[in-house]
């Protein structure tokens, strides 16, 4: 017979579901709310990721290899979980780390890691052989758009990450966030966003941006730039030193346009090599080092102006309490204690442990020591109101100078013309191909033959520089009168197979540009180099086994040949 439940049972037992129901659900809310507030461990200072990457051995080999583009599965396995994807070379970098690569990790879809991250691509970078500058750099830049959060300063997550290879540590390098919509429409508000790339250093002739490129007067640039946030996101670069990145140089940056209301944000990139720990910390952040590009004249402009000049000033002294010493070495100081035995046991690691002791225990702290003690003086002047820029001048020169002999020609620089606003005495700083050549108003250079970029930088000594530059071709002498062509030997006679070298040909009668062969293609002549007519120097790479002919014409037609003059082999 069947009886009914006694209401009383029915009513504890629909309590107990409930409360297990409401139990479940808030426990769900807590996860899913701590998922989306806190920082994931992936992007905290205090958390060490390690990649262990599973891959086929040849897809290692194929991976790894110099100039690679393959792109060949892997398998990470990270906080306890495997993630199946590709994995490739990222390319086009020149920050260098002798053979150690960086990598793009990507999977087919987003991934929603245990700490909370979603992404579906990670990217690692080498640096030059640095592995806690950029993620440094990144940190004081997620300080300064915490600072002022109403400027959305644009900025991506960084740490250090430890890189298996079939269980095998390969190395310890920075890992960064990729900047896509995914990053940036939290940020700026919206997905409505066109991306460029290096700003307005490439040609953005018919896309939305051109418009704003091609203008520089701070009342128009506003009706497309967020003024207060560009002034405020390049004035943190500015202050780490940005040694290679905008707005001192043009690279490694990038402008973000709305869609709709074609408002431009900038973004830093690739803070790789921003901080210069090996310099004296004195990067003026009012100064841009290339003063004629287009891509500058937008910062430039602005800090010329009175109104945004002192905009950004007050912009520069609330974030210098980020660079105390007291700040950032400790920051420094913990994170390699954390990552130190791990780099050092990196195989083959290609400065050594000593090198990197002495970057992060010497170098580093004594550069930040210095960078705030030069802020903190210029800040403290009136350098934005008070000290003009000054104006370099290089006397006009010729076009073009024919050489007085092979080595070049003697040429007078003169920068004695130029002026500063406070009449301040200047400094000079030639340079010459990027090659320092002197220090004085006037000075006297011997340069080779070929074109020449000369550079005038002079410094008032109150923060002002100014810089021009100019330009100089000095062209081949006369030839000299032409003599019998020979070829009495070359050394090295025998190279490896592959491998670059460069080989000194002996003999007579040599002239400028005369073309060096040999009897097989394979044999590839890169560089050319005459000392004077008994020596050529040739920079080569030989792909096949053999032994070649060697074969020099002159321009005028004369030529010399010696037989079986190279060999290549497997080795010495």
């Amino acid at each position: 017979m069947y009886h009914a439940p006694s209401s009383r049972f029915f009513d504890r037992s629909l309590l107990r579901t409930c409360c297990l129901i409401m139990l479940v659900f808030f426990t769900l809310t807590i996860s899913t709310t701590r998922a989306q507030t806190e920082l994931p461990a992936t992007w905290r200072d205090d958390y060490f990721p390690h990649f262990y990457l599973t891959i086929k051995p040849d897809d290692l080999t194929a991976l790894l290899a110099e100039g690679s583009t393959a792109k060949v599965p892997m398998t990470l396995n990270y906080q306890a979980q495997t993630y199946p994807g590709t994995i490739r070379q990222r390319l086009g970098n020149t920050s260098l780390c002798e053979n150690k690569r960086q990598f793009r990790l990507d999977f087919a879809g987003k991934v929603n890691f245990p700490d909370g991250y979603i992404s579906d691509r990670f990217e690692t970078d080498r640096g030059s052989c640095y592995t806690l500058h950029e993620w440094l750099a990144w940190n004081v830049i997620e300080q300064a758009g915490k600072l002022r959060p109403d400027l959305k300063v644009l900025r991506k997550k960084s740490n250090v990450v430890a890189i298996y290879f079939n269980g095998e540590l390969y190395h310890v390098q920075t890992l960064l966030e990729d900047v896509n919509k995914d990053l940036l429409a939290p940020q700026i508000g919206t997905r409505k966003i066109t991306l460029y790339e290096s700003g307005c250093y490439a040609n953005r002739e018919g896309t939305e941006l051109a418009n704003f490129c091609s203008i520089f007067a701070p009342e128009q640039m506003q009706n497309y730039l967020h003024i207060p946030s560009f002034l405020y996101s390049t004035g943190v670069v500015q202050m780490l030193g940005s040694s290679d990145n905008y707005p001192k140089y043009p690279y490694n940056n990038f402008f973000v346009q709305e869609t709709e209301s074609k408002k431009v944000w900038f973004m830093v990139d690739d803070l790789d090599s921003t901080i210069d720990s090996y310099s004296d910390g004195q990067s003026d952040p009012y100064q841009t080092y290339i003063t004629e590009g287009d891509s500058q004249r937008h910062f430039t402009a602005l800090v010329s102006d009175p109104v945004y000049r002192l905009q950004y000033s007050v912009a520069l002294r609330e974030m210098l309490p980020l660079f105390h010493p007291n700040k950032l070495q400790p920051l420094v100081a913990a994170k390699y204690a954390q990552v130190r035995a791990t780099l050092h046991a990196s195989p083959q690691l290609p400065l050594g442990p000593d090198w990197y002791d002495y970057v992060y225990l010497s170098e580093l702290p004594a550069w930040i020591e210095a960078r705030y003690a030069y802020l903190t003086k210029l800040l403290a002047s009136d350098h934005e109101t008070t000290n003009g820029i000054p104006t370099a001048v290089i006397a006009p020169l010729v076009p073009t100078l024919e050489a007085t002999d092979l080595e070049g020609a003697q040429v007078t620089l003169n920068g004695a013309n130029s002026t500063d606003p406070e009449n301040d005495p200047l400094t000079f700083l030639w340079l010459v191909d990027g090659q320092e050549m002197g220090q004085s108003a006037i000075i006297e250079s011997k340069l080779g033959i070929g074109s020449h970029l000369i550079r005038l930088t002079v410094n008032d000594g109150r923060g002002g520089r100014g810089t021009t530059t100019a330009n100089l071709e000095i062209t081949p002498p006369p030839p000299p009168p032409v003599t019998e062509v020979t070829i009495k030997s070359v050394s090295p006679a025998y190279i490896r197979r592959g491998t670059g070298v460069v080989l000194e040909i002996t003999g007579t009668g040599f002239s400028p540009y005369s073309d060096v062969s040999f009897s097989d293609s394979s044999v590839r002549v890169q560089t050319y180099d005459l000392r004077g007519e008994k020596i050529i120097l040739v920079y080569l790479i030989a792909d096949n086994f053999g032994t070649y002919d060697l074969k020099v014409i002159n321009p005028d037609g004369k030529t010399a040949a010696l037989s079986d003059a190279l060999t290549v082999g497997f080795g010495y």
